[in-house]
Parts: C-alpha cells; structure tokens; sequence
C-alpha cells in the first residue's frame, strides 16, 4: 500500500514538474511585459512569427487572396501584390516582404496616435505648471474588445508620445497572457484527469501528459502573439474623451457598434479635461453638445459596388486611405475600424 501511495505522489510532483516549467515561461513574459524593458522589439518579433505562419499557410497553395484576407482581417492593412510577384519572390522572400510592409504601416499608425498625444499633453504642462497630473488613461478599442492603457506623464513628454504606444503594447500583452493562461490551467486540468487510463494502452501517462501538455503550451504561446499583434495593429484610441486624467472612473465597455461610429476621425483630439472631471456625466455631455450640430451616422451603401471594383477606404486609427475591391473592403467596414470614403 505504502508504495503504491509513493508511486502516486511521484506521479503528481512530475505533471507539477510540467506545469512549473511552463508557469516559469509564461511569468517571464509577463514580468517583461510589465517593466517594458525593450518590449517593443519583442512584439516586432512577434509579428514576425505571426506572418511567417500566415506564409507558410497559404504559400504552398498558391493562396495570395487567402494571406491578403488574413492579413486584412488581423492587421488591417492590404498587401499590394499581384501572383507573379508572389511566385518570383519565394516563400521566404513573401515573409520578408510582408513583414517591411506591416512595419511600415504600424510605424505609421503609432506616429498617428504619438504626436496628437504629445501636443496635448504638453499644452496641459505649460498650463498647469507643478499641478501636472502623473498619469492619464486612454481607452482603446478595435472594434470588438476595449482596453485602457496607462501612461506616465512625465515618460510621455520625454518620448514625445511614443509612450502611450508602449502602454498600448504592455496592456495588451498583460490582458491577453491571463486570459490565455487561464484556459491552459482549465485544459491541463481535463488533461490530468483522463491521462491515466493510457495505461491501459501500455503507454506511460506521464510521457503522454508531457507531449500534450507540450503542444497545448506551444499553440498558446502562438495564440498570445497572433492576438497581441492584432490587437495593437488595429487598435484606435476611443475619440469621446479617451485621454482621462487621474481619479476618474472607468469607462463602460464598448459595442462594436458604437466602436465604429467612433472611429470617423482620422486625426483624434487628444483633449484633457483640466478640471479633471472628464465631462464624464450625461448631464456635462448634453451641456455641451451642440444641438445645430448632427451626430455622425454609420455609413451606408444604398447602391453596393460590384465585387471586383475598386473601392477607397480609411481606416479610422491612422487616417491612411487605400484602394481595393469592394469585396475585400465589405469584410474591412463590417470587422470595425474602417470607413468607405468613395
């Protein structure tokens, strides 16, 4: 009896084992995430990785439309690239391609969100001298999920803005790693509790709870970074009073519907409430909107363009303008974040 209880905590320390293992990875990610110590670079990496798999998906079949697709759907910028160009390059030629286009495109974005931030931050500073907050709240949303970010003031005017993109950056990532971790801890757990009858196949239920348990890890360190790059690549600051000063209470949480609408001002208005009441009552709102003014409707298409024309759409993050089918544009304006302008 006695050894066969000693067997049995054996057993539990090694599927622990397992999970310390895979506990210590997760926590570094996390810690770095909170520190921000070149964090950036790390979700650059990310994206990489992201779109290296997107390639390798689709290269092998010959599948341009399906990465344009997926590319459109998770980053929110279209690949300019026809299938001759896609042959030529090669699979390996494609992923650095793509890659120096999805940079490009989210140095553009993070310039867009930093510089409007800056010059209001430091109109704020000049007006309010030694009574300058110490942090500010932006909430974001990508049409679907809402997340706050937090910014110091003081690295935000050092950065000139660049910091509310890392906040952006290490929210995202902190937000993502506890949901994800959380639906691994349930799935080891089911796991766990079925391992045992492999014995009867003669196979060791440690060995296999090691090899599944090593591939759940694996597909969910994927899915944190395909998840963390899209959130920041589609993610816009929420126009309605999204620079919030300390000492405010939260914001409710965003439908898509309301997201898109939101989202029809290219260049946002980074404006604070020096009062630090953040006109956050309905009472503050009807007081100051103007009533000779219309509010912004969605947009709709009483005449649908054909499939195959071209289309000009914004995105409402950055304000960049693109031309494309209408039917790669139709998934863009119903996903959230974008706008048809003609």
């Amino acid at each position: 009896m006695e050894q066969n209880n000693f067997a049995i905590r054996k057993r539990q320390l090694e599927y622990d084992d397992v999970l310390n293992s895979q506990r210590e990875v997760i926590y570094k990610r996390r810690r770095e995430a909170l520190t921000g110590e070149r964090f950036h670079g790390q979700v650059l990496n990310m994206l990489y990785e992201y779109i290296e798999a997107l390639v390798e998906r689709h290269y092998g079949q010959g599948n341009i439309a399906g990465l344009r697709e997926d590319l459109l759907r998770t980053l929110a910028f279209d690949l300019e690239m026809d299938r001759e160009e896609f042959v030529q390059l090669g699979e390996d030629g494609v992923v650095d391609h793509v890659y120096d286009v999805a940079t490009d495109y989210y140095r553009q974005k993070r310039a867009n969100i930093a510089q409007p931030f800056y010059q209001t931050l430091r109109d704020l500073k000049q007006e309010r001298g030694d009574d300058m907050i110490e942090q500010v709240f932006v909430d974001f949303t990508d049409g679907q999920d809402a997340i706050r970010a937090v910014a110091d003031v003081d690295e935000a005017l050092e950065t000139n803005g660049e910091e509310i993109n890392e906040a952006l950056e290490r929210t995202a990532m902190l937000q993502t790693i506890d949901e994800k971790w959380t639906d691994h801890l349930r799935e080891l757990d089911e796991l766990k509790e079925g391992i045992g009858l492999r014995s009867f196949g003669r196979k060791d239920p440690v060995v296999e709870y090691k090899m599944e348990a090593f591939d759940l890890f694996s597909d969910m360190m994927a899915e944190i970074g395909q998840e963390v790059v899209s959130l920041v690549f589609r993610a816009g600051p929420v126009v309605d009073d999204e620079v919030q000063t300390e000492g405010q209470g939260p914001r409710r949480r965003l439908s898509q519907r309301n997201a898109q609408t939101q989202h029809d001002s290219a260049q946002p208005d980074y404006s604070i409430d020096a009062d630090g009441d953040g006109g956050g009552g309905q009472e503050g709102e009807a007081a100051e909107r103007d009533p000779t003014v219309e509010e912004k409707q969605p947009v709709t298409v009483a005449d649908e363009p054909g499939r195959n024309e071209y289309v000009t759409v914004r995105n409402n993050a950055n304000g960049e303008t693109t031309e494309m089918k209408w039917k790669y544009a139709k998934k863009k304006i119903n996903q959230g974040g974008w706008s048809l302008v003609s």
